[in-house]
């Protein structure tokens, strides 16, 4: 497989689209409905899982106490939803 940077969001269309040789508009379409059903699943409490790949799941985070990073000063954060992604086997392996 070839490497490729992705800067942005639209290169891994066009990479995508060159490796397929599928229309440019097609593969956009699917990338974008693809995250968008990630977003919505995790936007509505579920685990997204796509096996071999990882785990995107979403998460509470209580208010804490933070530092301002201009001025060192301390300041509330408040409590936020977050999401926690775990790595899948294959990228694991990638990397060792």
């Amino acid at each position: 497989m070839d490497s490729f940077v992705v800067a942005v969001k639209s290169d891994f269309i066009n990479a995508l689209s060159v490796r397929h040789s599928v229309a440019l508009p097609d593969v956009a379409l699917i990338v974008n409905d693809f995250l968008d059903m990630i977003v919505d699943q995790i936007k509505e409490g579920h685990k997204v899982e796509l096996r071999g790949f990882g785990q995107f799941e979403p998460v509470d985070r209580a208010a804490r106490k933070g530092r301002n990073p201009t001025n060192g000063a301390i300041m509330d954060i408040p409590a936020c939803k977050g999401i926690k992604f775990k790595p899948g086997s294959q990228i694991k392996d990638a990397l060792d």
